[in-house]
């Protein structure tokens, strides 16, 4: 393992994963991180028994990343994504999938993203999953042989917890292959630059928490790793569930009952998830959506179900 390429994947990694966890909670996270060890089956089995909620992705073109959760931290996460408080949470259960998954992509999405420079490219995800309390050996064969794995602590006004991020050997070495390439510009990092990295970030400013869980005070730094990231925004203005013999029957003049009201607003859908809702206008003769209300993290969980 290379000290200055897993500084580089993991203080690039932790930055923006923080980042989007703000931007989802309309908190602000300060985190510090330890140097990285090589974990062998041994040091997978400690820390999966240790830190049982898992998010963890596959990249497209080859490796893979992880954060693992304590449990009590993870169900803190879950109370804040639901409106819920904290305090009352005792653990997460396989019914707070959908909400785990939520996170998951957003910020293992958002860390993944980070990478592009050191990979070359956009970087995907070919898959994004949420597990709780599965066996070591799983990991394993997602991470492969020796995966380098980070211990974090992390805090907010909220709470303060810790975490591990892991990430595979494939991946050092697709970065290693690229700076021996000559290719990732300031993937070479002196010591003092790997310290810094591993301190993480605090924003200058606090974000505002606005009302219906909206986020109106400014973005979290580091933010603009994933802005390029291009999303699918669609107006839907109802929906009703008919027969297929109906739909045979459809022809021009057909009239389709939504079950929208004139006065309810539309919602707005972004990726397929509930966002936001607002009223319909005419912009330049064509139809626009004028914003009133920004969904809570509850409901855009529930749009998911």
């Amino acid at each position: 393992m290379d000290a200055a390429i897993a500084a580089k994947i993991s203080g690039e990694f932790l930055r923006a994963a923080f980042s989007s966890l703000d931007a989802l909670l309309g908190s602000s996270h300060t985190f510090s991180a330890s140097a990285a060890k090589s974990g062998d089956a041994e040091f997978l089995s400690r820390w999966c028994e240790q830190y049982p909620v898992w998010m963890h992705a596959q990249i497209v073109g080859g490796g893979a990343v992880a954060l693992l959760w304590p449990m009590a931290d993870a169900a803190r996460l879950v109370a804040a994504v639901g409106g819920e408080d904290p305090a009352v949470r005792s653990g997460v259960t396989p019914a707070d999938l959908a909400m785990l998954k939520e996170l998951t992509d957003a910020v293992v999405g958002g860390g993944s993203s980070a990478l592009s420079e050191m990979l070359g490219g956009p970087v995907q995800m070919l898959e994004a999953a949420a597990s709780i309390g599965k066996a070591a050996g799983e990991l394993g064969k997602l991470l492969g042989p020796e995966p380098s794995g980070i211990h974090v602590k992390f805090e907010a006004a909220a709470a303060s917890g810790s975490v591990i991020f892991i990430f595979s050997q494939e991946l050092e070495k697709r970065v290693a292959k690229r700076q021996d390439a000559g290719l990732t510009e300031g993937a070479v990092v002196s010591q003092a630059e790997v310290k810094d990295i591993l301190t993480g970030f605090r924003p200058e400013h606090e974000p505002d928490r606005g009302g219906n869980g909206g986020h109106s005070g400014p973005l979290p730094e580091n933010l603009d790793v994933i802005m390029d990231i291009e999303l699918t925004a669609t107006a839907r203005m109802g929906r009703v569930e008919v027969p297929l013999s109906e739909v045979l029957n459809y022809g021009p003049g057909s009239i389709i009952e939504l079950g929208h009201l004139v006065d309810e607003p539309v919602e707005l859908l972004v990726n397929g998830k509930l966002i936001a809702r607002g009223d319909v206008v005419v912009v330049d003769e064509k139809f626009g959506l004028r914003i009133t209300e920004i969904v809570s993290p509850r409901e855009r969980i529930e749009s998911l179900r």
